[in-house]
């Protein structure tokens, strides 16, 4: 083998053991890339916990009731504070929060809006939020697998 041929060998093992250093995770990436599939898998089960009741409020099943708005919260963006009351008397929540997509636009304290009872959560009927939740499921799912694909295979 030539000198000149020797080299390039040489300076190409040198490169390619360079390429693998730089594809090692260190301490630090494994431990920030535990931490963000964590909080992506706590958002996960925090959602699909919450889908069934998104479901039985868009088929309209629950305990149906008033909610009487006293106070917006942090804005028009976050939502209403206010109490429900079931129509059969069995339900009522002195302190409640609904969001602001299940109250009119123009809402203002002392309005009563009709809402269903879910679990202890308040919804309206035929709400549309079981859509939303079920695409963040899946781009969850699939942030997870990247990851997840992503850690095995650097």
């Amino acid at each position: 083998m030539s000198t000149s041929a020797y080299q390039r060998a040489l300076q190409k093992a040198e490169e390619q053991a360079r390429r693998r250093q730089a594809r090692k995770l260190t301490g630090a990436h494994v431990a920030a890339m535990a931490l963000g599939v964590c909080f992506v898998l706590v958002a996960f089960v925090v959602l699909l916990s919450s889908l069934p009741d998104a479901v039985s409020a868009a088929k309209g099943n629950g305990r149906p009731g008033t909610f009487v708005l006293h106070k917006l919260h942090s804005g028009k963006s976050g939502g209403w504070l206010g109490s429900f009351a079931s129509d059969d008397g069995k339900v009522i929540l002195k302190e409640s929060f609904v969001s602001h997509h299940d109250v009119p636009g123009d809402a203002k304290p002392g309005d009563r809006i009709r809402l269903l009872e879910i679990d202890g959560e308040l919804w309206k009927s035929g709400s549309k939020s079981w859509i939303l939740m079920s695409i963040f499921l899946v781009v969850i799912a699939a942030i997870v697998v990247v990851l997840v694909w992503v850690s095995l295979w650097q």
